[in-house]
């Protein structure tokens, strides 16, 4: 099914783009840090998340949402980052030193 397509188009990112977080929600949401353009040059630390044809951007430290995601994808995207903050500021320091980064566990 589509899911399916999507999980194995993400593993294909994952291998070639090291900047894509070996993470997606069952609701299939891709998950970035510093990726092309950002590449770590700008402050505060953050992560984008990407569902269909929506963006956001999510400030590690202080979970400051900017763009628009659908209600129930965002609801998810905020636990997730709730759960996992330290680990997505550790990928950006991981990210700021080009050393790659570590595995975050989707939702359950």
């Amino acid at each position: 099914g589509g899911s399916t397509r999507l999980i194995e188009a993400i593993t294909l990112l994952n291998i070639t783009a090291p900047w894509v977080l070996p993470s997606i929600t069952p609701s299939g949401i891709l998950v970035t840090i510093g990726s092309p353009p950002d590449n770590f040059d700008h402050s505060p630390p953050h992560f984008h998340a990407e569902y269909g044809e929506y963006e956001i951007t999510v400030t590690i430290h202080d979970g400051v949402v900017e763009g628009k995601f659908p209600r129930r994808a965002l609801s998810a995207m905020l636990e997730w980052y709730s759960l996992h903050r330290d680990a997505l500021f550790e990928n950006w320091q991981r990210g700021e030193r080009r050393e790659p980064m570590k595995g975050i566990p989707p939702l359950e």
